[in-house]
């Protein structure tokens, strides 16, 4: 999965990443570490940011491509 996060909604909101960090409940370096990609979105990352920011999954975080998750299947519509 991909985030919008730090791209988008910093932009939009004129915030700044320690300001997101102390809205959403984290140090800034942890979501610096997240920003790249040296940790992985977590199931709970993604919820806390949500729910803290009132903004819906799809408006912060995409879903990974097929390629992105290393499937095999993707586009050959062989499905064995």
């Amino acid at each position: 999965m991909k985030t919008l996060l730090f791209e988008k909604y910093i932009e939009t909101n004129m915030m700044t990443m320690r300001e997101l960090a102390s809205k959403l409940g984290y140090t800034p370096e942890y979501l610096s570490l997240i920003r790249h990609g040296h940790f992985p979105l977590t199931e709970s990352f993604i919820a806390r940011a949500c729910i803290r920011l009132e903004q819906d999954i799809g408006d912060l975080f995409l879903p990974d491509t097929p390629e992105e998750m290393g499937n095999p299947h993707s586009g050959d519509g062989d499905h064995a």
